[in-house]
């Protein structure tokens, strides 16, 4: 997981997910983003709930609810 939140991006945080299938952008609205924060840095894998956006060719997600996912030999639990 990559985790980006520029100066110019008005709070919103960017994380970038990748899976089997490929990566997807997720974005997280300044609410969302301060209630998530420290699950962000802690988790090895998340679940994340959203709007699916498109836009040309971008796909990205609009979360409104992250939870961690548990992975089997994690070190990392929340």
């Amino acid at each position: 997981m990559a985790r980006q939140a520029p100066p110019t991006a008005k709070g919103h945080t960017f994380l970038t997910l990748e899976d089997e299938h490929g990566l997807i952008d997720v974005v997280l609205r300044p609410s969302t983003a301060a209630r998530y924060r420290g699950l962000l840095g802690a988790s090895a894998a998340l679940r994340v709930t959203g709007m699916l956006q498109r836009s040309d060719d971008l796909v990205s997600i609009l979360a409104w609810h992250i939870e961690p996912l548990a992975v089997p030999g994690s070190l990392t639990t929340i």
